[in-house]
């Protein structure tokens, strides 16, 4: 008797200990029988007590309980709290319980599926929806899963590129600086984010910082070099642009791409001065973009663009005499014509070799051609004109 009192006794302490809020045990329980609200309950309770937030267990059971929350399309559960907090305590609490256990425990993996499982649910329902073109809907799953993991470059790169094409355009820029920040940003991510900046928010200066860290990330490409000259010289900052260019030279006296630029910068300046109608300015300013050509080609002979802004500057160096011939009066140009036309074809001349080596580099490309053409054309080197001919009309070029 005196046993059976015990027993008792024993079953009734159980009994009680179970009964009182903050029990793991019995929230996982409630879990597994759909009663979520009440699973909650429990281990809101649980992880308060002392002897419960030493034990893995325990965060492991609120992070399944809150990923329920999260994922649950039933309106009762859901609602129970916002989804991003949801998702925020069921990772948080997932990941403290891998921080708890040793790599390889049950726990740990426990904890580490749920975690896996947690975001690729949200990574594969947006992969899902994107394939549908709902973009938006793209967009909230794949952010979903970056709250998760928030340093996963797959997920955040999916996500910038979804925001994008539901034009997000904050929501893109936040994400694709994120991937910039964590030194994750592809070339066309910093292309795109220079953009942006440029088109959508009107933030040159922005768009310089960007370009700054383009930079430094992919040293070898020239595209961020130009398009930093480019918006130097639309905030008016030609003489920054060439002397930022002219110190990176210092550094790096045999990169031809450097040589390029300066050029390039020195030929897009003399636009303007062309059309204020300085002349003197645009030859000394054409003069100095030849210089930095030659230099740029005695580096890199085969460049494409050196060889056709270089021949494109003799080209229109001739037009200068053959502009004069044709602006004279018929009894004047049967005088002094001639001579005129004649010095212009030897100006002319020497822009062949740079046109024709720019061909060579892009034997389709209709922009060089067309300039070719014409120079022979004016040579008379009618047999190199038509087969110039032959190649516009195979490359689709008229």
């Amino acid at each position: 008797m005196k046993n059976m009192l015990l027993l008792l006794a024993g079953v009734l302490l159980f009994t009680a200990s179970y009964a009182q809020k903050g029990n793991v045990v019995k929230a996982e329980s409630l879990l597994n029988k759909g009663d979520v609200a009440g699973a909650k309950a429990e281990i809101d309770v649980a992880v308060t007590i002392e002897k419960n937030a030493s034990k893995s267990k325990t965060f492991l059971t609120k992070g399944k309980i809150y990923k329920a929350i999260a994922t649950s399309e039933d309106p009762a559960v859901s609602g129970l709290m916002g989804t991003e907090e949801a998702i925020a305590e069921a990772s948080g609490a997932l990941k403290k319980a891998l921080a708890m256990e040793s790599e390889g425990s049950v726990n740990y993996n426990f904890a580490e599926y749920e975690i896996e499982d947690f975001w690729s649910k949200y990574l594969n329902t947006g992969g899902e929806v994107y394939g549908e073109e709902d973009y938006k809907g793209a967009y909230e799953n794949f952010y979903k899963a970056s709250l998760i993991k928030p340093t996963d470059s797959l997920t955040l790169f999916y996500a910038g590129v979804a925001a994008q094409q539901a034009e997000l355009t904050d929501e893109a820029m936040t994400v694709y600086y994120k991937l910039i920040e964590q030194g994750d940003a592809n070339e066309d991510i910093y292309s795109t984010m220079v953009y942006l900046e440029r088109s959508e928010k009107k933030n040159d200066a922005a768009a310089l910082a960007l370009l700054e860290k383009a930079k430094v990330a992919y040293p070898e490409n020239a595209d961020f070099m130009r398009e930093e000259i480019n918006i130097l010289i639309a905030m008016k900052k030609g003489p920054e642009a060439i002397e930022k260019l002219k110190g990176a030279i210092e550094k790096e006296p045999d990169n031809a791409s450097l040589y390029l630029n300066l050029a390039v910068l020195y030929d897009n300046l003399s636009v303007g001065t062309e059309e204020a109608g300085n002349a003197a300015e645009t030859q000394d300013l054409i003069a100095k973009a030849q210089t930095n050509y030659e230099k740029a080609l005695a580096i890199e002979p085969g460049n494409y663009v050196g060889n056709f802004n270089l021949g494109v500057i003799w080209v229109n160096r001739a037009k200068v005499y053959y502009d004069k011939a044709r602006a004279m009066d018929l009894k004047t140009y049967q005088k002094e014509g001639g001579k005129l036309v004649e010095e212009g074809d030897k100006v002319l001349a020497k822009s062949l070799p740079y046109l024709e080596a720019a061909h060579v580099s892009e034997p389709e490309d209709c922009s060089v051609m067309g300039p070719l053409m014409s120079v022979y054309t004016q040579l008379k080197k009618n047999a190199k004109a038509e087969e110039i001919a032959d190649a516009q009309d195979a490359a689709g070029c008229n």
